[in-house]
């Protein structure tokens, strides 16, 4: 038996558990548990602000596939983390945020920035407890991480500062979760193969859980066999190559005009997909659906399909796969050809005019990333120029918010991003609004000499909200910007800037921000036009009269 503090334990288990980093801000209700990660040797990346903190475990989790670590104190240090931890919770990623708390001995007195801290989060996490009993701790942190890791989302343990210093007799124990492989029914199997078969117009819709699952490969295989061709969603963006002959790229027809021929589909096979507001609902789809998830609760929501399956995606595209191998289908050209014909024509349609038309920047920076680059999308109209532009030739190489869609995240993500992929170029492209939600976060980056590149869209305003105030309103409050030095912000934080207003500098700019290995700020100007997600929007509000 050892004896140690509750911050000792903590750490102990987060070692054996094999977590590399906690992200977090220091706090005198958690100092027990800084000093026991410093004992145990796991990094602790100490942020300018706590929601970055909870941004960076959250992006840490989904492009790690592991469980991310946020570590915040008392009061409003929890408070603050709240925003990172909903985007989690939306994003169904498997975050452990741990609070520190005012002291357990003078519960409901009165203490310092004392705060009903688990209660406050249980309508975002799928556990939030707090731990009064120091002997304790391992068994809720089991409880926590068990929670986390199965139901794929954000749980919480609030912990008193007198619980955490008092000393105690223990050994530190680790769940061992495995998830055992499902065997699927034959009958059912062959029953959704046999309407595949039959289709003449299917598509495949793949979402996160091919990802969350390691189900990359199995997919790739599956439509190779099939000859079906993919759209690839959100967390699954690249999971199959946007350069494979059968894929088509984004599942979002607002960003990507073919996704438009999904209505078109008689046949649906959505994989992991959640059909929430970025599939429109599912409310345009002509076509069966066969709705595939390891998360119960994505089915038969919002829409009715004609067979719905609660398995592991990985085991179910490997087994439909298996037997698709051994029948005949049938080559559907003619439905490919449509498709690359209707793609061809809309590329054809985009050209547009205009020096710093944001699409034409995002078209020059577009040329410079390669296979080795990660992408994280932030920001309004700057996301959708980007998703418009960048393919995902890898998996997760288009790093986006999910459903929640929180401003600012892109500079943390990106430094977190960059823990997990060391060999990749990290970009975040973003919009000079979100920019300003965690700039502060380039003298973190500094601080622990983590090289990533932030590419700020400019048109010194809150875009999208403008664009909806001039077409609605026919004028704007409160949503115009100034032409900020951006670029300034992070060499004063000890970065590196540049100042970009013409085109023909983007290129050379990126390769000098790649080449110089530090964090780095292109402040580009761009034009200020909506987007096609901001028009779409528009028209519905106007069509409310």
């Amino acid at each position: 038996m050892v004896v140690m503090d509750g911050g000792r334990v903590i750490a102990k288990f987060l070692k054996e558990l094999g977590v590399e980093y906690v992200f977090g801000l220091a706090g005198s209700h958690i100092n027990p548990i800084y000093d026991g990660c410093y004992e145990e040797d796991i990094a602790i990346i100490g942020t300018r602000h706590e929601q970055a903190a909870a941004f960076m475990a959250d992006i840490y989790a989904r492009l790690s596939r592991s469980l991310g670590v946020c570590l915040v104190t008392a009061g409003p240090g929890f408070t603050n983390a709240l925003t990172g931890v909903a985007q989690a919770y939306l994003a169904r990623s498997p975050v452990l945020l741990i609070s520190g708390r005012s002291e357990l001995i003078n519960l409901n007195k009165g203490a310092l920035q004392e705060l009903d801290q688990e209660n406050f989060a249980k309508s975002i996490t799928a556990y939030s407890e707090m731990v009064i009993d120091p002997n304790r701790i391992n068994d809720y942190l089991i409880e926590a991480v068990k929670h986390a890791l199965i139901q794929q989302k954000p749980v919480h343990l609030s912990i008193p500062i007198d619980v955490l210093a008092k000393r105690i007799e223990g050994e530190i124990k680790v769940p061992k979760i495995t998830i055992a492989n499902t065997k699927l029914n034959r009958d059912l199997l062959e029953r959704i193969l046999n309407i595949l078969k039959n289709a003449k117009r299917p598509i495949v819709i793949a979402g996160g859980g091919v990802w969350k699952s390691f189900a990359e490969e199995e997919l790739i295989n599956f439509v190779e066999t099939t000859q079906m061709p993919v759209f690839t969603h959100e967390d699954a963006r690249g999971v199959i190559s946007d350069e494979h002959e059968l894929c088509f790229g984004d599942s979002s027809s607002a960003v990507n005009p073919i996704a438009s021929k999904i209505i078109d589909a008689d046949v649906i096979l959505a994989i992991g997909v959640n059909f929430d507001f970025r599939l429109g609902f599912g409310a345009k789809l002509r076509g069966k659906v066969i709705h595939v998830s390891s998360l119960y609760d994505n089915l038969w929501r919002n829409l009715m399909p004609e067979i719905g399956v609660v398995a592991n995606e990985k085991d179910f595209i490997m087994q439909l796969a298996e037997i698709a191998s051994k029948k005949d289908f049938v080559v559907r050209e003619n439905w490919i050809e449509e498709l690359k014909n209707f793609r061809d024509k809309k590329a054809e349609d985009a050209d547009i005019g205009g020096k710093l038309h944001p699409l034409i920047v995002m078209k020059e920076i577009a040329k410079i990333l390669d296979k080795n680059t990660t992408v994280i999308v932030d920001g309004g109209d700057a996301s959708v120029w980007c998703r418009m532009t960048v393919k995902a030739i890898k998996p997760l190489q288009l790093v986006l918010w999910g459903p929640f869609r929180a401003l600012g995240h892109g500079i943390p993500s990106a430094i977190s991003a960059k823990l997990v992929r060391k060999s990749d170029n990290v970009f975040t492209i973003t919009g000079d609004g979100s920019a300003g939600f965690n700039i502060m976060e380039f003298e973190t980056a500094v601080r622990y000499s983590i090289p990533f590149i932030c590419v700020i869209l400019n048109d010194s305003a809150w875009g999208m909200i403008y664009h909806d105030q001039k077409e609605i309103h026919g004028r704007e409050v409160a949503t115009l910007l100034s032409k900020a030095r951006y670029d300034e912000v992070a060499e004063a934080l000890g970065g590196r800037g540049e100042y970009i207003q013409d085109e023909n500098d983007i290129i050379p700019s990126i390769k000098r921000a790649i080449n110089s290995k530090q964090p780095f700020c292109l402040n580009i100007e761009v034009e200020r036009i909506a987007s096609p997600v901001s028009k779409q929007y528009i028209e519905w509000r106007k069509s409310l009269g």
